[in-house]
């Protein structure tokens, strides 16, 4: 037997609306200006956690959200974007943020700017640069996985997030998809700030991002990159004096590979990777210039080609759906892709009926289980090929049919 991974996109009553009255994305999603509008609903809070640098001061964290302005039904990748700042100083509405926001979820995109924790305003050594970023990488893994706890309320596709940076955003974003807990470790004692993964909230879903684009970032050790698989585009301008396109000692005193060597030692080690260097650019380009116009062209079908096959093709749903009142039979499922659960939250036993069926009618599979007092039942059936089923649940007099991608 074989966990079913379904995706429960549409709960109906017998009887009700008709099964297949869905409607895809619009032509070109993700790739194309398909929407003409954007709605932007900021200050929804992602985590919390205390602040090193103000004596554990507990930070709310919070995010701005950029989506079309209109009704989606389909999963979408979520883009969660880092503002620059060197780490002490910057603001998820910053206007590379807004005007990247804009662009994107004009294409059929969820895109979030987050704040993070700001460090300290003062350097004095390497360990407060290491802090900093290490409190702020927390952060960033606890927004990838708040979407993923929280597909359902936004559309995400969990298999799609992707993650854009400036300056001090990009090194986050090389923290996060690069640097594991041992290689902090290495660098200075974390134990006042918990584990690098699963802090700041929402743990449990995995913190991987599926891309990133870091813009004029550095890292200290290029050895992070060793046994990593996250695609990279980097842009950084040849003539930076505040992060080193190549290498060398960076704005605050730490010495920095820059995306030119970041880029070089991510290809020697099989990982697909790209550079646009900026001849003779500083430090960012201006946003409202042909150069960022350029940046934002190369990285759409950067992203578009890394899009996961759920993405604008399986539609959006419930989760958790209650069979029946009295009888408090419950679905629950993290995200596309994963195993689903059947939970009796009664203080009864309950005897339950499944029916896989085709679009056909054809009835696939049956299966009666009986379940205890609160049981957590996972869901299993054969392995079929993907493909669109549908599942009819009787517990009682009560039936309901759901609309569900299944696969392997």
């Amino acid at each position: 037997m074989k966990h079913l991974n379904v995706f429960f996109i549409t709960a109906m009553l017998l009887g009700n609306s008709p099964l297949f009255s869905q409607v895809g994305p619009p032509p070109g999603v993700f790739l194309d200006s398909v929407y003409a509008t954007v709605k932007i609903t900021t200050d929804i809070t992602y985590g919390s956690n205390k602040n090193f640098f103000k004596n554990n001061q507990v930070d709310t964290l919070k995010l701005d959200l950029y989506e079309p302005d209109a009704s989606v039904n389909y999963l979408r990748p979520v883009i969660v974007y880092l503002h620059a700042g060197g780490f002490t100083t910057g603001d998820k509405g910053e206007n590379r943020a807004v005007k990247l926001g804009n662009y994107f979820a004009k294409k059929g995109y969820a895109f979030a700017s987050i704040n993070y924790r700001l460090g300290s305003n003062v350097f004095p050594d390497t360990v407060d640069n290491y802090q900093s970023v290490y409190q702020i990488t927390q952060d960033a893994m606890s927004a990838v996985r708040f979407f993923r706890k929280n597909w359902l309320n936004y559309c995400i596709d969990t298999n799609t997030i992707f993650m854009v940076g400036s300056s001090a955003g990009a090194a986050i974003c090389l923290t996060v998809a690069y640097w594991d807990q041992d290689e902090a470790d290495q660098a200075f004692d974390t134990t006042p700030f918990g584990p690098l993964d699963q802090a700041s909230g929402n743990e449990g879903p995995t913190s991987s991002v599926s891309a990133i684009v870091p813009c004029w970032g550095g890292m200290p050790d290029t050895s992070w990159l060793q046994n990593e698989t996250e695609p990279a585009y980097l842009f950084h301008g040849t003539a930076d004096n505040i992060v080193p396109y190549v290498y060398g000692l960076s704005f605050n005193g730490v010495n920095l590979h820059g995306s030119y060597n970041i880029h070089h030692q991510l290809l020697a080690n099989g990982v697909e990777s790209y550079l646009h260097p900026f001849v003779n650019a500083g430090h960012g380009v201006p946003v409202n210039s042909p150069q960022y116009d350029t940046l934002m062209m190369l990285i759409t079908p950067f992203f578009y080609d890394h899009l996961s096959p759920a993405a604008g093709s399986s539609s959006c749903g419930f989760t958790g759906v209650q069979a029946d009142e009295a009888h408090q039979i419950v679905f629950e499922q993290a995200g596309p892709h994963q195993d689903a659960y059947m939970i009796n939250r009664s203080n009864q036993e309950q005897e339950v009926e499944l029916d896989w069926i085709s679009l056909e009618g054809k009835i696939m599979r049956s299966e009666r289980i009986i379940m205890a007092p609160g049981q957590r039942q996972v869901v299993e059936t054969e392995l079929y090929a993907d493909s669109l089923y549908l599942l009819r649940l009787r517990c009682g007099s009560s039936s309901q049919v759901f609309k569900l991608i299944a696969g392997s």
